[in-house]
C-alpha cells in the first residue's frame, strides 16, 4: 500500500507540475493574444484617424474648388452684365444719333417744302 501511495504521490506531484507549467504557458498565451489585440486596435484606431484626417483634407479641397467655381461663375456673369450695360449704353447712343438725324432731315424737308411753297 505504501508503495502504492508513493507511484500516487508521485504521479500526482507529475501531474500538477504539469498543470503548473501548462498553466504558465496559458498565461503567456493569454497575455500574447491580449497584447495583439491591444496592437490591432492601436493600429485600427491610427487607421481610422488618417483615413478622417484625409477625409476632411479631401473635403475642404472639394469646398475650396467648389467656393472658387462660383466665384468664377460670379466674375463671368458680372463681366457679361458689364457688357449687356455697354451694348445697351451703345445701342441708346446709336438710337439718338438716328433720331437726331431724322430730325434734321425732316427738318430739312420741311424747309425745303416751305421754300417751294413761296415760290
Amino acid at each position: 500500500m505504501i508503495k502504492d501511495f508513493e507511484t500516487s504521490s508521485r504521479h500526482e506531484e507529475h501531474l500538477k507540475k504539469i498543470k503548473k507549467k501548462r498553466a504558465a504557458e496559458m498565461k503567456k498565451y493569454e497575455e500574447t493574444i491580449h497584447h495583439m489585440k491591444e496592437l490591432r486596435e492601436e493600429t485600427y484606431q491610427r487607421k481610422n484617424e488618417e483615413l478622417k484626417k484625409k477625409l476632411k483634407k479631401k473635403e475642404q479641397v472639394l469646398i475650396t474648388a467648389l467656393e472658387n467655381q462660383q466665384k468664377d461663375k460670379m466674375k463671368e456673369k458680372e463681366r457679361l452684365i458689364a457688357e449687356m450695360i455697354e451694348k445697351e449704353n451703345q445701342t441708346k447712343k446709336n438710337i439718338e444719333k438716328f433720331m437726331e438725324e431724322q430730325e434734321k432731315l425732316r427738318l430739312q424737308f420741311e424747309r425745303d417744302i416751305y421754300n417751294k411753297s413761296k415760290l
